[in-house]
This record gives structure tokens, sequence and C-alpha cells, in this order.
């Protein structure tokens, strides 16, 4: 075992092992990574809990049953002034590199994107799903469906009218 301690402070320390690299923080384990390759984020046992898990990423929370106990995965702009149509996070979905150069682009993603200008009591965001057949579904805007700050589901359209609206354009 090797470890990498804070200056005067047993409880916080970097350890290495055949098997794992740990991160622990006042005597918590904080970032795990044993020999599956699976990171734990707060836990020591990433993917155990679900012995059928594939998920290579686990972010456990703390005990308790509402929001503020529950992992949470954060994506977020840096930009210190959001207004409307400014994305605030991306998920994207795409296979790893192959032979084809359309396989290391985007194939779909979700994103947040904000309906006007942010402020202490005002967030409005629509979540916008986007899809591509062979260029990149960001790049492109490939929007298919939104959901917007009113909760009103458009389809073929970036600004539904109502509860569920559907365009199309033939």
């Amino acid at each position: 075992n090797e470890f990498i301690y804070h200056n005067d402070d047993a409880d916080t320390y970097m350890q290495f092992t055949d098997n794992q690299w740990l991160v622990r923080v006042n005597g918590g384990d904080r970032i795990t990574i044993p020999s599956s390759g699976k990171v734990g984020i707060n836990c020591a046992d990433p993917g155990v809990a679900d012995s059928v898990s594939t998920s290579l990423l686990e972010i456990r929370g703390t005990a308790g049953s509402d929001f503020a106990c529950a992992g949470t995965l954060t994506l977020s702009t840096s930009e210190g002034s959001v207004v409307a149509d400014d994305v605030l996070g991306i998920l994207q979905f795409q296979a790893p590199g192959e032979e084809a150069g359309d396989a290391k682009l985007p194939a779909a993603a979700i994103w947040a994107q904000a309906s006007g200008t942010f402020n202490s009591t005002v967030n409005a965001t629509s979540l916008v799903f986007a899809t591509a057949a062979s260029e990149n579904a960001i790049a492109y805007a490939q929007e298919r469906m939104r959901i917007d700050k009113d909760g009103n589901v458009g389809i073929g359209t970036a600004s539904p009218r109502e509860e569920f609206h559907v365009y199309d354009s033939s």
C-alpha cells in the first residue's frame, strides 16, 4: 500500500494498492476506483448494491429519503450571466471511435436550455432531446422533442403552444 497524506491530517489521504485507488477526506471514502474499473463517489463499493449493474459510475447520497439525501450529478455552465438560449448542461451519447467518422460524433443528446435571463427568483428552463442520423446531433441541432418551462411537450417544434403539441412539416 502506498499513501499520500495531507499535511498533519491522518484522515485525509490518497491510497494506492494493487486493486484500487482511494481518496479519503476527513475519514470518509470520497472517490474509489476498485480493480473492476467502476468509479464510486461517496461510496467504497461502486456497483455492489446492485450485483447486475453495468454502471461504471455510482454517486451515492447520504442516509434519508428526500432529494437532499439522493446521489446527485450536476451539469452546469460557468457562464455568470445566463440569458435565453444559453445551454446549462448536456448529456451526449456516442459510440467509441470506429472506422467510420460518424460514430465518433454524438448521435443523441439531452440538454437544458435557459428560457430567459436568470436572476435570484427566475431560472426558467427547457429540456431538449435531439437525435441524428449521420450528422452531429448537437452541432446541427436536430431537436426532436422539447419540454418547456411550463411543462408543455413539443414534438417537431421548439415552441409548444399547449400541453402536447405535435408538428409535422410534411
